[in-house]
């Protein structure tokens, strides 16, 4: 039906119709001259003719300043005008659609699609990088991931320099370190011509299919001629890439193949902060010097500040507070240079609030979540909204305000499930199961994490599981801290080891 219709249209109308729907479903008149190479008065008759045929209109919300923007009716229009071009028009035409689009100010993704459909691989995976740096700077993790891994997969790292491939990857790293997901059908939106992927992209496992395909891609070509020390970076940085995304065994496959130099042992250090092995982050940061740049400076300083007073408790945290109060300053430094990092100062904020919590002084821990949820909320980080939230809830639960960190947790745990978090959402069944007094459930979710080798979900689940038994006087409890304190002892978890240890004192003998 659509094809009749354009086929109704005089050859000059659809000349035009044709250019335009190389844009996408909104054109410019001004970069439709571009593309024919007329000036845009000339276009005016044949634009006339397509509103009054009713196959375009103005655009109801235009997006670029200081052009005429125009939209198709329907996008059954634009994909039949589209299917009349030659392939060789077609990548033509998005070559020149890049660069007029480029020159008004048009994001970098859809610059880099632009490129991308005309051929251009290497400048695509330029602009997926600039996007991504872009909307890193602006607080936009989730979207710097998808630019980041877009770059990956499209890039060839054998033609390209060791230090662009290496940004690529960190940006990636940095970003899903920040959101923890990758929506692999955002990802793949647009490059399904151009990328095969080697397992499904749809299923639960699709965001470890993506980072996985962009990190063998990058790291395949690169096994045999890279220096070791070098090929050993680039890897550490790619099994952060899958740390962030809760693939550990992955992580540390990685991990395994590479020389312990210091960037290794950073990467490495970061992961086992993910996983809560305390234990693990002080034996890999021991020995190593705080790197140069300034941003994995600023996340060694806040490991460093979590893991002692995690493996000290309240003793450390002055010192901790230090650290943090020091990767503060290396944030402030760097935004006299570039726009503010609400993504680095909530990294601090949270940071403070482990140094209060692992401390044991929850009045303080439930100050500083609820300041670093609002700074959460202000900059529409979602991911730090809802694991603030859970913080601020475990907070108040240690004080008593069972209300309060009852619906703090309901309201986490609906954005956890809209954001993908599903570990957030996990610890927070922990935590509601403890304020409902589900010893079945919480039972449960103590026996799962230890069938699955995640000791840190145990320990949180038997923590409050020995908590609640002691509390309601039930048989069981001295069991479940007893095993709790076993767990705090593997992990260096000083304040819930000195916890379980006093009440055990305090229970009767089973």
């Amino acid at each position: 039906l659509e094809e009749a219709r354009l086929e109704e249209l005089e050859p000059r109308v659809r000349q035009v119709l044709r250019a335009a729907s190389v844009f996408g479903e909104t054109f410019w008149v001004e970069g439709l001259a571009a593309l024919v190479g007329e000036e845009p008065a000339a276009l005016a008759p044949a634009i006339e003719a397509l509103v009054e045929h009713e196959v375009i209109q103005p655009s109801e919300q235009p997006r670029l300043a200081g052009v005429h923007e125009l939209a198709f009716r329907h996008v059954m229009l634009r994909e039949a005008a589209y299917a009349t071009l030659t392939e060789g028009d077609r990548a033509l035409g998005h070559r020149l659609a890049a660069r007029w689009l480029e020159g008004v100010g048009e994001d970098g993704e859809v610059v880099a699609l632009h490129r991308l459909e005309g051929g251009d691989r290497a400048h695509a995976a330029s602009s997926f990088t600039r996007a991504a740096e872009a909307r890193l700077t602006h607080g936009q993790p989730v979207a710097a991931a998808r630019c980041a891994v877009r770059a990956l997969l499209i890039g060839n790292p054998e033609e390209e320099q060791l230090d662009t491939i290496t940004a690529r990857m960190c940006l990636l790293a940095e970003a899903l370190a920040s959101c923890r997901r990758l929506d692999a059908r955002d990802v793949m939106a647009g490059l399904e011509r151009h990328v095969t992927l080697p397992g499904d992209a749809s299923g639960p496992e699709a965001s470890r299919t993506v980072a996985h395909a962009a990190i063998e891609r990058t790291l395949g070509p690169m096994r045999c001629g890279l220096a070791a020390r070098d090929l050993a970076q680039l890897t550490a940085h790619a099994a952060c890439i899958l740390g962030a995304l809760r693939d550990f065994a992955g992580a540390r496959r990685l991990l395994a193949n590479v020389a312990g130099d210091g960037t290794t042992r950073y990467c490495a250090a970061r992961i086992a902060a993910w996983t809560g092995e305390y234990g693990v982050v002080a034996k890999n940061l021991s020995d190593t010097l705080l790197p140069e740049d300034p941003r994995e400076r600023m996340d060694m300083l806040l490991i460093l500040a979590t893991c002692i007073v995690m493996r000290d408790g309240r003793g450390a945290l002055t010192r901790a507070l230090d650290l943090v109060t020091r990767a503060e300053a290396l944030v402030v430094a760097n935004e006299e240079r570039s726009p503010e990092n609400p993504i680095a100062r909530l990294q601090c904020w949270k940071t403070r609030y482990l140094c209060f919590f692992a401390a044991g002084d929850h009045p303080n821990a439930a100050q500083v979540a609820e300041t670093s949820l609002a700074l959460a909320r202000r900059t529409g980080l979602r991911f730090d909204e809802c694991a603030n939230l859970h913080n601020a809830a475990e907070s108040y639960l240690r004080l008593g305000r069972t209300e309060r960190a009852h619906a703090l947790l309901e309201e986490s745990t609906a954005i956890a499930r809209d954001v993908g978090a599903e570990f957030v959402q996990r610890h927070n069944e922990t935590l509601l199961a403890y304020a409902e007094a589900r010893v079945d459930l919480l039972g449960q979710i103590a026996e799962n994490s230890r069938n699955t080798q995640n000791s840190w979900q145990e320990l949180h689940a038997r923590y409050w599981l020995g908590h609640l038994l002691a509390k309601q006087g039930t048989p069981g409890a001295r069991a479940e801290l007893e095993r709790a304190l076993v767990l705090a002892r593997e992990l260096q978890v000083r304040m819930m080891e000195q916890d379980c240890t006093e009440l055990l004192t305090q229970l009767p003998a089973e």
